[in-house]
């Protein structure tokens, strides 16, 4: 009976599919000056997570997080992406990025995953996931972003000083979580993002049919903007969500201090809208980021022009078109 129970035992556990490792690692030339427990940290973490979103896509499950470094912030938008049924794989199971620091700590950006595929999406199944990091070692951020969007190391002057680079990653990492939170429709945060007396302006951009005197029609494009408090235009992105996900994607990025104030960036984004009632639109963003506070940024100015009437970069909004006090208030 015993050797019965044994090889039913030993039946089962060459039936029972392996655990997926995934093993990750940081690039060598990429970590100097950094501790080699935080390294570690950071690259245990992450072999952790990646093996976890493997494990859980292919068991047709939900993410368990319990036992990662993360958080718990950071853990709630990654289970309300997946929970929205955004699901994913990483594409290797040796994976190895360059560490890029920010102001607050370290990111560890194009780690290849891919979506699970979908009968009514017809793009590219590949995206990256961008993982950021406090000094510990502890993930603060998983956000996941178009593999064809511009990287931010692009973006760049070249001989720009170190703080200023690390501060600047740190502004495209707030600008990838402000565009996640349209994936996840997560109103409430981009609310929050926004300050108390934030100048927003969108706009949208329809087709006008009119009657000429020969009894023919001619259509023509027209842009009707709106300004919005930040109140009024999360609760108007509080009814889009109902209606299903919105989905956004930034290109041809830059990012530019001010120089009257240190602690504010402007951030001009190419960005194509796609809502779930069928409206779409491409257009130029404008974002005022204010860091004075570094772990709570907030938005000062958002702007919206659509393709239509811009000719060259010189007609987008940008930071001379605005205002900065010396001592912004918060």
């Amino acid at each position: 009976m015993k050797r019965l129970i044994l090889m039913a035992f030993l039946l089962t556990c060459v039936m029972m599919p392996a655990r997926a490792l995934v093993r990750f690692t940081f690039e060598p030339g990429s970590v100097s000056g950094v501790r080699s427990d935080v390294q570690s940290a950071m690259e245990s973490n992450v072999s952790a997570l990646l093996t976890e979103i493997d494990n859980a896509y292919n068991g047709k499950r939900s993410l368990n997080l319990s036992g990662l470094n993360i958080e718990s912030i950071a853990r709630n938008r990654l289970n309300a992406v997946w929970d929205s049924a955004v699901h994913f794989y990483p594409r290797m199971k040796d994976v190895s990025v360059k560490l890029v620091r920010d102001f607050q700590g370290y990111q560890a950006r194009q780690i290849l995953v891919r979506l699970e595929p979908d009968p009514t999406y017809h793009g590219s199944l590949t995206r990256e996931l961008n993982v950021s990091f406090n000094r510990k070692g502890v993930i603060t951020g998983v956000r996941l972003v178009d593999s064809d969007e511009i990287s931010p190391e692009a973006f760049f002057e070249d001989g720009i000083a170190v703080d200023d680079l690390e501060r600047r990653m740190e502004v495209v990492k707030w600008v990838e979580d402000f565009r996640s939170y349209y994936l996840e429709g997560n109103a409430q945060a981009i609310e929050d993002i926004f300050s108390e007396n934030a100048i927003i302006i969108t706009g949208s951009v329809h087709s006008v049919k009119t009657k000429m005197g020969d009894g023919s029609f001619q259509i023509r494009k027209e842009v009707k903007y709106n300004s919005q408090n930040r109140t009024q235009y999360a609760n108007k992105l509080r009814q889009i969500f109902k209606k299903g996900k919105v989905k956004l994607k930034f290109d041809r990025i830059s990012v530019r201090a001010s120089g009257t104030y240190p602690d504010c960036y402007g951030v001009t984004l190419h960005q194509t809208w796609k809502g779930p009632n069928g409206y779409e639109d491409v257009g130029w963003v404008f974002l005022l980021w204010d860091f004075s506070v570094p772990d709570q940024p907030q938005i000062h100015v958002r702007t919206w022009q659509p393709d239509e009437i811009i000719h060259n970069e010189g007609d987008v909004l940008g930071l001379p078109d605005f205002f900065i006090p010396t001592t912004p208030n918060r």
